[in-house]
């Protein structure tokens, strides 16, 4: 009993989804905690790519009421110019930045 969920633990230290107290209780925490490690990497790789601000600008429902380009903005340091919905503009990174 406890001895083998000790070596199962030593055993897959990478996997502690897997190793958890029982099988059981390991699955849900299995979906909990994988999605969060993935989140946490996403965030950081979106300020290095200077491109996503603006890709992320368009987030008006296309039915709205809001016209069809998105307005000036500094965000992060960063001025992002006047744009057509769908228009795809680059700017440098900021200094400091990695990216």
């Amino acid at each position: 009993g406890p001895q083998t969920t000790t070596q199962v633990t030593t055993t897959l230290p990478a996997r502690p989804f897997t190793s958890s107290a029982s099988p059981t209780t390991a699955r849900p925490l299995a979906s909990t905690s994988r999605p969060v490690g993935s989140i946490n990497k996403h965030p950081d790789l979106r300020p290095i790519t200077a491109t996503v601000p603006v890709t992320r600008r368009p987030h008006y429902p296309p039915h709205s009421l809001e016209p069809h380009f998105c307005e000036t903005k500094l965000v992060r340091g960063v001025q992002w110019p006047s744009t057509q919905r769908g228009e795809t503009v680059e700017r440098p990174c900021p200094k400091g930045s990695l990216g």
